[in-house]
């Protein structure tokens, strides 16, 4: 199993209540969160994760999950790797039995232009939109790293969401495996 699903979050229906069930690993977490779109995201990305791994054959209630020294989720009882993100509308995971992942999603802002200069490519001579759209690469790349270290295979996509933002999902794998066998797919509920 390798693959990347994202998912529009910006025109579903949020019911907190409905949701709270079905997302029982982040329970507490999730409604101590004051934020509805905040909610809204750690809920829906988690949905995502789940239904993913349903797809997949596990039976997720047989799945013993932890939380390592760093505060991230893992599965002890089966070799699944996995990666959480989101950004403004858009949720995105990363699962695989095979390799170690990681990814991020960002909204393609000029906020990121603050940090532009971080990266090494000088980006004088490019347009505003394209500057943009580097420096987001470069910083979900770094995102990336942050983290899993062990990724060093990326691969870069440019989304748009139904607010017509476009969003930059850059997911990374180990060494011994090529980011070619990673399908990435919209998913829609």
């Amino acid at each position: 199993m390798n693959c990347v699903r994202y998912l529009d979050i910006s025109r579903l229906n949020f019911d907190v209540d409905k949701m709270k069930d079905f997302c029982f690993l982040r329970r507490d977490y999730v409604l101590s969160i004051k934020d509805i779109k905040r909610q809204k995201q750690s809920l829906y990305v988690w949905y995502l994760l789940l239904t993913t791994l349903k797809e997949e054959g596990y039976k997720t209630e047989n799945l013993k999950w932890s939380i390592d020294k760093n505060g991230k989720w893992f599965v002890k009882n089966k070799s699944i790797n996995f990666s959480l993100t989101h950004s403004n509308n858009i949720v995105a995971i990363i699962v695989s039995d095979q390799c170690e992942v990681a990814i991020d999603v960002e909204l393609c802002d000029e906020k990121v232009l603050a940090v532009a200069k971080l990266f090494n490519k000088p980006i004088d001579d490019l347009s505003i939109k394209d500057k943009i759209k580097y420096a987001t690469e470069q910083w979900t790349r770094k995102e990336c790293l942050i983290k899993n270290q062990n990724v060093v295979n990326f691969k870069t996509s440019t989304v748009l969401g139904f607010d017509n933002f476009e969003y930059i999902i850059t997911f990374g794998v180990s060494n011994e495996h090529s980011v070619e066998k990673f399908n990435i797919c919209k998913v829609n509920i």
